[in-house]
């Protein structure tokens, strides 16, 4: 797992590649990704998390930008998802709503998450913008942005 520091905030990834945290030979692989996922973020020390991933909806091409997703119920969640989300709303000029869930990583941490669709690759733009190394940085940036203003608006 990578660990690196930048302004004094530590940060981890769990995966820098496509694979999942699953053994080889295991029966169900999504479930066990799944539970290493929450281990890991539960023994991290982390004060919250964001978990990134690319979209896809191949039935509306048509369908593009960020989507975050934050835990139902969950106040921290929900705030830490509008700060993330309005700035990656300014940033792709798109206007998309945050979405409670009910994800297992989100019932099983004990910290406040988020989940980051960065985009749909089944969108041609978006495709495009994901696949380009400065709209990757300038994406992260905002990532970190939308991270500076929750935890200036809050607890921590």
């Amino acid at each position: 797992m990578d660990i690196s520091i930048n302004d004094g905030a530590i940060s981890s990834l769990t995966r820098v590649d496509d694979y999942d945290l699953s053994s080889e030979n295991t029966i169900n692989h999504k479930k066990e990704d799944l539970k290493a996922r929450v281990d890991f973020i539960n023994n991290s020390g982390a004060q919250f998390f964001i978990s990134i991933h690319m979209n896809s909806y191949p039935a509306n091409i048509k369908v593009n930008g960020p989507m975050v997703y934050y835990e139902k119920n969950n106040y921290e969640s929900e705030r830490f998802a509008k700060e993330v989300s309005s700035v990656l709303n300014d940033f792709t000029k798109c206007d998309k709503p945050i979405h409670s869930e009910d994800f297992y990583l989100f019932r099983n941490t004990k910290v406040p998450g988020i989940l980051v669709e960065c985009g749909f690759i089944s969108n041609s733009k978006d495709r495009h913008n994901l696949t380009n190394d400065l709209y990757q940085q300038e994406f992260a940036k905002k990532l970190y942005e939308g991270i500076e203003n929750y935890t200036l608006g809050e607890r921590f």
